[in-house]
């Protein structure tokens, strides 16, 4: 797509639109910054009068929250799934050369000045690949069904030994029914190394995190070399963009949505809405430079609001009310000339970091905080499937 292709965003400004009412959700939820589930129904979830929301289509699944016991789980009634939003395979990605005190630690091609793996520092683990089967099979026991697969890393995971991740991929291949799709997250190393593309480039979408949508810029802000958007392999492939969202640059969202529509749309999946953390594990640890960056420049998740109120003035709710447990807003985005809309999506940051994630590190199911993954039992999955069947009645 030329960079003088228009873009048309949907109007939501005019118009006889029909008013919704969000439904209840069963419960109260506690968040992170302790504001209860109804505090935000009341703040967020309350549509404008001049908004229309897309409805369920014919023979989509309907997924549905239930709160039990304080805990959010978002659930499909018709396929009896726990629905989860990604299954996180975290690479241990460390180098095997000696560094300075200091320096990263990480195999990675980007020195980004908000580095999450340099803020939250994971041990050095064993990856133990052989456990990945196994690990995917309990998840299938447990009745967990994932929206997105996603190979990430402390680092980049494209640098990870081609035969290891050859083997994933074949290990993934066998368990296809466990994922909406897939996806692979890169600094854009994997469009420079020919046998890794090959190995994902037609299957798996790919996301990458950008400071801006000129590459100079963004090649300059994430200390970077090679410009893989004029590859080959970057130019077949499907992509998602974090675009990560700071003081400097909030106000001019709108625009910055329609400049990467302009550029990237023929091979655009979607585009999310970054807010940054400053620490995954203890928010209050911020001595590093990392989260002194990001308490510099970033828009942190208390100034988030904002960012909804403009993207409703705009865009149609893809996704009609916030959603406590993947902790997101969705929107329908700019229309391509075909017609097919981007999809958008903000995470809020409002729940407690990852709880839609099950992370796979070192051979074991764990949260962000590297503590095990609790699934809801036998007896548990019951009660919360008994609680959606009632609220379909």
């Amino acid at each position: 797509m030329s960079p003088s292709t228009p873009v048309r965003r949907t109007n939501l400004r005019s118009g006889n639109m029909k008013r919704d009412t969000p439904s209840a959700c069963g419960g109260v939820i506690h968040f992170s910054d302790h504001v209860p589930l109804t505090e935000i129904q009341k703040t967020h979830i309350n549509l404008r009068p001049n908004r229309t929301v897309q409805r369920k289509k014919k023979g989509e699944s309907v997924k549905q929250l239930v709160v039990l016991d304080g805990q959010p789980h978002a659930v499909c009634p018709e396929t009896e799934k726990l629905i989860y939003k990604t299954f996180m395979v975290v690479t241990s990605g460390f180098r095997k050369d000696t560094i300075a005190s200091g320096e990263n630690p990480y195999l990675c091609n980007k020195k980004c000045p908000f580095c999450t793996a340099m803020i939250t520092r994971w041990p050095r683990v064993e990856d133990r690949w052989e456990l990945m089967s196994a690990r995917l099979d309990e998840c299938q026991r447990n009745g967990i069904w994932f929206e997105y697969l996603t190979i990430s890393g402390n680092g980049e995971p494209s640098l990870v030994p081609v035969e290891e991740l050859a083997y994933l991929k074949q290990v993934f291949d066998q368990k296809l029914h466990l994922f909406g799709y897939r996806r692979f997250q890169t600094g854009g190393a994997i469009f420079f190394i020919d046998r890794v593309f090959d190995l994902f480039g037609r299957e798996f979408t790919f996301e990458i995190t950008r400071l801006s949508v000129d590459d100079e810029e963004d090649m300059m802000g994430l200390v970077y070399k090679g410009n893989y958007t004029q590859t080959d392999a970057f130019k077949s492939a499907k992509v998602v963009f974090n675009i990560v969202l700071l003081k400097d640059n909030v106000r001019d969202v709108l625009s910055i949505i329609d400049r990467y529509v302009e550029r990237f749309g023929d091979i655009l999946a979607g585009l999310n809405l970054k807010i940054l953390n400053i620490n995954t594990f203890d928010e209050s640890e911020v001595k590093n430079p990392q989260s002194q960056w990001i308490l510099r420049n970033g828009l942190l998740k208390a100034e988030g609001d904002q960012v909804v109120r403009t993207m409703d003035q705009t865009f149609c709710r893809l996704e009609e009310n916030f959603d406590p447990f993947l902790d997101r807003y969705v929107w329908n985005g700019p229309a391509l000339p075909s017609g097919r809309q981007i999809p958008i999506t903000l995470y809020a940051r409002r729940a407690k970091y990852g709880l839609a994630n099950v992370v796979y590190y070192g051979g074991d199911l764990v949260d962000y905080q590297l503590q095990p993954i609790r699934v809801p039992t036998s007896q548990e999955r019951e009660r919360i499937f008994a609680m959606a069947a009632e609220e379909t009645l």
